[in-house]
């Protein structure tokens, strides 16, 4: 939340029969990582840099209008806003989706000012009127993966992986109800894993792999990574499947300050 103290101080009649107009706005710097299980976590980067315009908002462009204040109130007012990129599907449901999800922004929070007849709501990014307060710089950096439950948690670890998410079978999950256990060897690296069973033999990213021992499907390929498969009460069908992807990164990073973040440009 940011707050703003306008001078000078009218009472808000007078801000309205004037026709003048508040508006609490950002620019946004930031790169996004989205990763699908059984990707490679650095696909789906991008780069969303500041506007050439210094006083051009490009954080401002949908119709959350409610978020911030347009009249002041006493002398003040306020924005309050979530940083930038929703963590939420659009039925509000946590965004299991994604195996790991990264995004790193650095702001610019700034007052406008001007004579209009209402702001535009749907789409205020752009240049209007004119600027009337400093910016404040402030950040937000996040990484994220699936946990267990495929659910979105904090990740800052070195190395980590997501949750296991099955998806075969025409329910879209494993006819099997085996389990998949995964061990980070000394020298894991980020990777997308999908494994595939069919005819008694579980596929690994392309190597085949018998039981052995009995109930069992172990990967192991030395100082990266152990995959075992346990064979559960009902056993595996054709085309079950087990996906999950792994990240390996030393700039994870979570925090939310008021300052710029330097290195938005950076790899994950």
């Amino acid at each position: 939340m940011f707050e703003y103290k306008i001078f000078p101080t009218l009472a808000e009649n007078i801000y309205q029969n004037l026709g003048i107009n508040f508006d609490v706005t950002r620019r946004r710097k930031s790169r996004k990582l989205e990763c699908a299980y059984g990707s490679t976590p650095v696909s789906g980067a991008f780069n969303d840099p500041f506007p050439v315009l210094s006083d051009e908002a490009n954080d401002d462009n949908n119709a959350n209008y409610y978020d911030e204040d347009n009249i002041p109130s006493d002398g003040y007012i306020y924005s309050w806003d979530a940083p930038g990129i929703p963590l939420y599907k659009q039925d509000g449901s946590i965004d299991s989706d994604w195996a790991f999800k990264c995004v790193k922004s650095t702001f610019e929070e700034f007052v406008r000012v001007g004579i209009w007849n209402g702001i535009p709501n749907s789409n205020a990014n752009g240049l209007f009127g004119s600027r009337s307060s400093e910016k404040t710089p402030w950040h937000s950096v996040f990484y994220l993966k699936s946990a267990s439950d495929l659910l979105l948690e904090s990740d800052g670890s070195t190395a980590s992986f997501s949750g296991i998410k099955e998806k075969g079978g025409a329910a879209n999950g494993n006819a099997g109800n085996g389990t998949c256990s995964i061990e980070l060897k000394g020298s894991p690296i980020s990777m997308g894993y999908t494994l595939k069973y069919f005819s008694g033999k579980w596929d690994f990213n392309g190597t085949e792999v018998v039981e052995n021992p009995p109930g069992k499907w172990i990967y192991d390929n030395g100082n990266n990574i152990k995959i075992t498969i346990a064979k559960g009460s009902v056993p595996f069908y054709n085309d079950d499947k087990f996906v999950f992807s792994v990240f390996v990164s030393s700039n994870k990073l979570n925090s939310t300050a008021i300052s710029a973040f330097q290195g938005v440009e950076s790899n994950f």
